[in-house]
């Protein structure tokens, strides 16, 4: 892509990650039909009936003491989940039995690991974060973290069209962006029904980390992990993973680590992920 460098007031902002805080409602009891900030429902609960970027987006469930953190992730095979490394920060591989992979549009009523049909609930294994993740690089955060589950895919389900290193993120470039996070960021409110919504290219922050419009339309709280999708040869394809928005209301900016750079860490990652 080509670098173009935001110079307005919005950069003094903090960085929030967009993700995994426990949220309110996070338990998934009805709030209404609220997700991704301004978003569209992507339909019902079986994907492959009326969204095809659904069928390669999953929620990822980590289960705490009195509450469940929310991510969000795409199937990269029938094993191995791309998300976001803070979405795994505070697990260790021996703690693993807390997070589940779910394979649903809509995680209510009912809390999301409970509730659901086992059919489509997965249980982590192991998971790999990205080593660039923790330091401060010129080149980016890498905020991206690969999970190994047990189970294969539910029906309906597939692995998600990555991008190629060629794809072009000029600024002005229309972006969908796909996830589970609330719709109030103040509030935490909204998070469960799988969303979508487009918006567009505002600049980079470094040459892995790129600035998506959330003036209108955002990703928010519990879209962490979350595909940012673009079009490359007449198809969508996933270009970025949501990292972290620029202010609690996500109403201004969000980040999003582009992946094209990580192939080769994620092509080798997961080859190892599956030999354990």
């Amino acid at each position: 892509f080509r670098r173009r460098w935001i110079t307005n007031a919005i950069l003094t902002s903090t960085l929030v990650f967009a993700a995994c805080a426990p949220s309110k409602d996070i338990e998934f009891r009805p709030t209404g039909a609220e997700h991704i900030v301004n978003g569209q429902s992507l339909g019902s609960k079986t994907a492959s009936k009326n969204e095809p970027l659904a069928r390669s987006v999953v929620a990822l469930i980590a289960i705490h003491q009195d509450s469940e953190a929310l991510c969000t992730g795409t199937i990269l095979s029938d094993d191995i989940i791309l998300t976001a490394a803070h979405c795994v920060e505070n697990h260790s591989q021996k703690d693993l039995e807390k997070i589940r992979v779910v394979f649903s549009q809509n995680l209510k009523p009912k809390p999301a690991t409970t509730g659901l049909n086992p059919d489509f609930v997965r249980k982590v294994d192991r998971f790999a974060q990205n080593p660039s993740w923790g330091k401060q690089l010129a080149s980016g955060r890498g905020d991206l973290a690969l999970v190994h589950f047990e189970g294969g895919l539910p029906a309906g389900f597939s692995p998600v069209r990555l991008a190629s290193p060629g794809i072009e993120l000029e600024l002005n470039t229309e972006v969908r962006l796909v996830g589970y996070g609330v719709t109030d960021g103040i509030k935490n409110k909204g998070a469960g029904v799988l969303r979508e919504t487009e918006t567009t290219v505002m600049s980079s922050l470094s040459p892995t980390e790129i600035v998506t419009d959330g003036r209108r339309t955002s990703v928010c709280f519990g879209d962490s992990g979350g595909p940012a999708f673009s079009m490359q040869n007449g198809l969508w394809v996933q270009w970025g993973v949501a990292s972290s928005v620029m202010n609690q209301e996500c109403n201004q900016a969000s980040i999003h680590t582009e992946i094209m750079s990580y192939l080769p860490w994620i092509k080798l990652t997961a080859a190892q992920l599956r030999l354990k």
